[in-house]
């Protein structure tokens, strides 16, 4: 966390895109320390937009693609 905050104070990452992105990467530091791997891939692809983008675009194919990636690492963690 403190080198996201190091890397804000630089003067080129001190931009609205590079902040944002370095928060969200804070954010998702602290969920993964809370969650499953399963929940933390739902998150990251709602807070980082791409669930929403898949969806307006209409890729249904990538969509259902991350279903299978979050259910294959569901029945992985009930396996352990």
């Amino acid at each position: 966390m403190m080198r996201c905050s190091r890397n804000i104070e630089d003067k080129e990452l001190n931009k609205k895109g590079a902040s944002d992105f370095l928060a969200l990467v804070s954010d998702l530091k602290k969920e993964a320390d809370q969650n499953s791997i399963s929940d933390l891939v739902k998150i990251i692809l709602d807070k980082s937009g791409l669930s929403e983008l898949y969806r307006k675009d209409g890729d249904e194919d990538r969509l259902e693609n991350i279903k299978e990636l979050v259910s294959s690492m569901m029945l992985a963690g009930e396996r352990k």
